[in-house]
Formats: C-alpha cells, structure tokens, sequence
C-alpha cells in the first residue's frame, strides 16, 4: 500500500491476512481462476477506513500470459452467503523486461 502524504489524519492499526482457498474463495465461473493469494485487508475499527487521499493496493499476481483474459479483483461483501463483488477501476502491469511479477493496482478512497 502506498500512502500520500496527508491521506490519513490519525494512526490506525491495519491487518492483511492470507487466506487458505478452502476456508475462503470467491466461487469461479467457467473459464475462470485465482491467479494470486486471497488476502483480508481489516482495520482496526468496524467502520471501515476513510482515507483523505487516494490510497495505492498492489496485489502480485501469477498470471504473467492471460491469453486474452483479464484480471479481476473481487471483494467479499458477506462471508454467511460468500458473495463476491468486483472491484472498480484496477488496472494491471506487467513489467515489460518480462522480470518481476505482475501486478493488480487500485486507488481506493474507503476500505471497508
């Protein structure tokens, strides 16, 4: 995560936790797979984060040839029913030497 100076006006505690794929996996259509972790970025208040700048999320990744298919980033939004959402303007980089892994980047203003 990166973070612009003045993006956050007090301390806050944050967390990221990899998942196992059996405890936690957005369920895959045909065609689909999981190219990276499944990670959980939590704050330490149930609100969520608001952030007065845009904050950076890059997220590596192992798809480094889609062959024509495109990453997406999917947020949980409630674990009893596991429904996912897709997530809003990511873009993904791929480093054009072909060394260093790809990566999805988000600018996000909340996390909740």
């Amino acid at each position: 995560m990166i973070f612009p100076p003045d993006a956050v006006c007090e301390d806050r505690l944050m967390a990221l936790h990899r998942w196992k794929p059996s405890a936690c996996c957005p369920p895959l259509q045909e065609n689909e797979a999981i190219v990276s972790d499944v990670v959980e970025l939590s704050a330490s208040i149930s609100e969520g984060l608001a952030f007065n700048k845009e904050v950076t999320l890059a997220i590596s990744h192992s798809a480094s040839d889609l062959k024509g298919y495109e990453v997406v980033v999917k947020k949980l939004i409630d674990k009893d029913t596991n429904e996912w959402v897709d997530v809003d303007k990511t873009v993904d980089f791929r480093s054009l030497s072909g060394k260093g892994r790809p990566s999805v980047t988000m600018h996000v203003r909340k996390l909740t």
